[in-house]
């Protein structure tokens, strides 16, 4: 039997057909491994989950490892949480720069100068990048620090500035057509995504830190007052503000009807369960207990869980294909040629 099958090797080795046939195969499968080591584009991400800042996430795709795969050196502290819009990386940095990066390789597309440091983490929408910039002393007199910036995603050119009366460090949220952004100047304001208009401004009593979240209709926004306020994303008008008991620079989010938002009275609050409307929440701070606002039950209100695969069952095409290709070359190099002799020498 080993002699047998060594004559078999022996024949197909010489053979020219079969010499053909595997170089045919080869160059077929050889393919397969550089197509499935390219890599892949980064899914987008932005701070809050989305433009809107609702701040519920799906899955995240496949977990990530440990290995560092590039670091990007900028002249400054990084306050800023990056965002990921078509394999571009957008963050800033207290060198007064808005950078873009390349999410795979980690080179720079472009940089943008802001005048100010850079703590907003930006929204990007319809391939414009909105960010904030903050001053940075009580006496620096330049008019472009407290300011929007709209920039083209592309090409890194300014499209607009919008100047408030104060630092602007929070992400802007973008719904409809329209940015809501808060300032140290204690106004929320509403302006045109496209032109830079202001569309409208509501006045808070105190600095206005929280990052606004925008969810059918309304503009959640905490401030520095103490209260978490929901404001009609068109018209600016207050629809009802809940007291908390400190400083609410916490940034809400929005899920199934309820509001979540953190407060320095070292509570979190979730505000609006399904027996109370969203509209009527009462002015009160909520008792110590977890009783929610218009119940008499303690209750624990989770959101509902998103489907996630079995780990088991994950399955990344960079590692299968070439481990496919790798046995269907072995069995063509152990086989085809004998499969292919015994073909020709059938009678």
């Amino acid at each position: 039997m080993a002699s047998q099958t060594i004559h078999h090797f022996g024949r197909r080795a010489s053979n020219p057909c079969s010499r053909h046939f595997l170089i045919l195969i080869l160059f077929l499968i050889v393919p397969l491994f550089l197509f499935s080591v390219v890599p892949v584009s980064a899914e987008d991400a932005m701070f809050r989950a989305n433009p809107e800042h609702t701040g519920v996430y799906d899955n995240g795709g496949s977990e990530p490892g440990n290995a560092e795969l590039w670091r990007f050196a900028t002249g400054g502290i990084v306050y800023s949480s990056p965002s990921v819009a078509d394999s571009i990386v957008y963050v800033g940095s207290e060198d007064k720069n808005l950078y873009a990066i390349d999410a795979v390789t980690g080179d720079e597309k472009w940089r943008f100068a802001m005048r100010g440091r850079v703590e907003s983490s930006p929204a990007v929408v319809n391939g414009i990048v909105y960010a904030g910039n903050s001053h940075d002393s009580l006496y620096d007199l330049n008019s472009a620090n407290g300011s929007l910036h709209a920039i083209d995603a592309a090409t890194g050119k300014e499209k607009w500035q919008f100047i408030t009366g104060d630092h602007v460090d929070r992400s802007p949220a973008v719904a409809n057509g329209i940015v809501y952004i808060g300032s140290g100047d204690e106004n929320l304001y509403a302006i045109d995504a496209a032109t830079g208009k202001e569309q409208w401004r509501t006045t808070k009593g105190d600095w206005v830190y929280s990052a606004p979240a925008v969810a059918n209709g309304i503009v959640y926004v905490g401030s520095e007052d103490k209260r978490l306020y929901a404001i009609d994303a068109v018209t600016g008008e207050e629809k009802w503000r809940f007291a908390t008991g400190d400083w609410v620079d916490s940034s809400p989010a929005v899920a199934n009807g309820i509001v979540y938002v953190g407060s320095n009275d070292k509570n979190l609050y979730a505000i609006g369960a399904n027996s109370v409307s969203l509209t009527t929440v009462p002015t009160t701070i909520p008792s110590t207990h977890s009783t929610l606002p218009g119940t008499t039950s303690q209750q624990t209100i989770a959101s509902t869980p998103t489907t996630s695969p079995v780990r088991g069952q994950d399955s990344d095409p960079a590692v299968a294909l070439p481990v496919l290709a790798i046995i269907v070359t072995i069995i063509l190099l152990a086989g085809g040629g004998h499969i292919l002799d015994r073909v020709k020498n059938k009678p």
